[in-house]
């Protein structure tokens, strides 16, 4: 739990109607047991004004949605003069995140993970932000690899895969496949799983990003029943189905985009690290963190990677 001096009713006394009417549907009370079961169940960012002597400190806490960076820009304005911003965050959107670090270092605020706090994942970028930056004793920063909309696009596609070509080509617009040559790719994939060991077919399956090629493969007749010494009746090797080409070529085509994104992402944050001055070893080893377990850095890394600088 975080233990703030709260001194609310001290300064709405002191503000004028009209900005305090603007700092009211902008500002809410402390919770009075702000812990991590509130933060983690909070799905956008909500904003707290501390009074700190003359100036304020603005306490950022919650999950990061879409939109939260121009109500952040609202409650900086409606906060000044700021003396620093805290977080206390589970993360959320990325892209969020750096716009609104890049909204702290703009205006030249510092920032703070405060004892109890923790701020984990895309709350990174936000505290990043800082041209002072500060995580307490007993403050906790949190980090691991990201992720995307891909990866939960591949989960749905295993879960809920396309049955028609009309539905692959609606999903998968950049990879559609030509109606056409269903039937030769099928003749193809299935010569292929009849064949064990033979190099695959670049244009049946591909690796590079690039829209399938046609192929011009003529249907090929089922592989013959294997025979049996039991007496039993042979049963027919089954073929590559429409199910099996459409399920293949989706997860071809979201493992590209995954690919594709992460490398985008790593470009965005390197170079986001680069302006707010931190190491780039910081991309290395959050990248190497799973996403599923995010990991404190300890006080050396903290200030190897330049995190924090005060």
């Amino acid at each position: 739990m975080i233990r703030l001096a709260v001194l609310a009713l001290v300064a709405l006394l002191a503000i004028r109607p009209d900005a305090r009417a603007q700092r009211d549907a902008i500002f809410e009370p402390l919770p009075r047991n702000l812990d991590w079961r509130t933060v983690a169940q909070a799905n956008n960012l909500h904003f707290t004004l501390v009074p700190h002597g003359r100036t304020n400190i603005v306490l950022v806490w919650g999950g990061i949605s879409q939109g939260d960076a121009l109500r952040f820009a609202a409650a900086l304005s409606a906060a000044r003069p700021i003396d620093e911003i805290q977080f206390y965050s589970g993360g959320g959107n990325l892209i969020e995140s750096l716009k609104i670090g890049a909204e702290i270092h703009r205006g030249g605020f510092s920032t703070r993970v405060p004892d109890g706090a923790r701020c984990i994942s895309a709350c990174n970028f936000m505290f990043m932000g800082g041209i002072v930056r500060s995580v307490d004793p007993n403050g906790s920063f949190e980090v691991h690899m990201f992720s995307d909309d891909w990866t939960d696009r591949l989960r749905h596609e295993l879960v809920h895969p396309p049955h028609s070509v009309a539905e692959f080509n609606r999903r998968h617009p950049n990879a559609a496949i030509d109606p056409s040559e269903v039937e030769n790719k099928i003749a193809a994939a299935s010569a292929h799983a009849a064949a064990p060991g033979a190099p695959s077919d670049a244009a049946d399956q591909p690796v590079d990003g690039s829209k399938p090629v046609p192929t011009t493969v003529t249907p090929l007749a089922p592989p013959a029943a294997a025979a049996t010494t039991d007496g039993s009746k042979p049963v027919a090797p089954q073929g590559v189905t429409l199910d099996d080409l459409l399920i293949n070529f989706a997860i071809d085509d979201d493992v590209k985009g995954i690919q594709q994104s992460s490398a985008q992402i790593a470009a965005v944050i390197a170079r986001y690290l680069v302006e707010m001055r931190l190491s780039l070893d910081f991309l290395t080893t959050f990248a190497a963190i799973p996403n599923s377990s995010p990991r404190p850095l300890s006080r050396a890394e903290l200030v190897q990677f330049n995190v924090v600088n005060n």
